[in-house]
């Protein structure tokens, strides 16, 4: 996924519809909370070069 594919996801306040069923659909406030935990461990990895 591209940086601006990520921004609209962030940005986006609907659930995704990733999966067919309902149940199995991940819900956007999960999915930015782990991308939030991501891009900081991304960000402290690129401090240590």
């Amino acid at each position: 996924m591209t940086i601006k594919g990520v921004k609209k996801i962030l940005n986006n306040k609907e659930p995704l519809k990733l999966d067919e069923m309902a149940d199995n659909s991940i819900r956007a406030d999960n999915l930015k909370n782990k991308l939030n935990k991501i891009s900081n461990i991304v960000k402290s990895l690129k401090k240590f070069k």
